[in-house]
């Protein structure tokens, strides 16, 4: 009788901090606490929901995570980044590695190293493209400026905190200094993208244990003439890791173990624009180290004449990954 007293005080003492978490604005915090309680006492529920008054129930957040994770999808995730799932040689025959001069032939003298990660969806790696001096300067402008990183919310708008996204980032504007501007500048040769109609670098550190479960990068809603969308990520890496940290495409079998100066390229879209869901990737945990990474998003306006669509709409390839399996 004394034990369950004492677990009960213990519980309801839970609460009480969860409760002044989410009176501090801590959303992030609370939830962790209210998930605590719940594990313990499933009768618990309804009462923390309550409390939990934010955009998602109590409920919800804790079944989404939990459910998920349950999925086919999420256990392939795992196996690409212990790298215990790989593509076999005859996948990858038709990969190579070369030089590319880009576009206009502006870089003669000093080619890009391109290697070829995926023929479709398109994934390459440009090795060498970004200087020490270039990383130590984003490094220094982002650092004050660094926050909690979120996730957009496609149902209801905006962003929030969530557990399946643990680091830090801020959003940098190119014309803040000459090393920042000169990655669209570069982007723009090596890909033949018009790199102007791209989002404010986003910088992101990923600290032990730091990771971004699966996810795609193009938007889901929201997408008109006016707001167009996600044609391309490349991801600048700004930092070696000693152990985790690759980005993962769970569909294609691949893990990209981080490279400091190289950059990692793909296309989001189809060439009929619609999302292509085989680009769905990942952050690995971060084992040991601290990963740097500087995002880049180039959207699809007036990309028509550098990547024309088909005849007919491509987008059948990727309907089989659009739903969590």
């Amino acid at each position: 009788m004394e034990e369950t007293s004492s677990a009960a005080t213990e519980l309801d003492f839970m609460e009480k901090l969860g409760e002044n978490l989410m009176k501090t604005g801590d959303t992030t915090a609370a939830l962790e606490v209210f998930r605590a309680v719940v594990i313990k006492d499933p009768h618990r529920l309804s009462t923390v929901s309550a409390i939990y008054n934010n955009t998602h129930s109590l409920s919800e957040a804790l079944v989404e995570e939990e459910e998920y994770h349950k999925t086919q999808e999420f256990k392939l995730y795992e196996k690409v980044c212990r790298e215990e799932l790989k593509r076999s040689p005859a996948e990858e025959r038709h990969l190579r590695c070369r030089y590319y001069w880009g576009v206009d032939n502006a870089f003669v003298l000093s080619p890009f190293k391109i290697e070829e990660i995926n023929e479709d969806p398109f994934v390459m790696l440009i090795h060498d493209m970004v200087t020490d001096e270039q990383i130590e300067t984003i490094k220094r402008v982002s650092m004050p400026e660094m926050k909690r990183s979120t996730v957009r919310d496609d149902i209801v708008g905006g962003s929030k905190r969530r557990n399946y996204r643990i680091s830090k980032n801020a959003w940098i504007e190119y014309s803040l200094h000459p090393h920042i501007e000169k990655l669209l500048h570069v982007l723009h040769y090596a890909t033949g993208l018009e790199t102007q109609f791209s989002e404010e670098l986003q910088v992101a550190n990923y600290g032990l244990g730091g990771h971004y479960e699966p996810h795609v990068d193009f938007y889901l809603t929201g997408v008109t003439e006016e707001y167009s969308n996600r044609i391309s990520t490349s991801i600048f890496y700004l930092s070696d890791v000693e152990q985790g940290g690759a980005t993962a495409f769970p569909y294609l079998k691949i893990a990209i173990k981080p490279n400091k100066g190289t950059v990692l390229f793909w296309y989001n879209l189809h060439r009929s624009l619609d999302g292509d869901y085989r680009t769905k990737h990942a952050g690995c945990p971060v084992l040991k180290g601290s990963k740097w990474i500087g995002n880049v998003w180039t959207h699809d306006r007036t990309q028509f004449a550098i990547r024309p669509c088909g005849l007919f709409r491509d987008y059948e390839s990727s309907w089989e990954y659009m739903m969590v399996k």
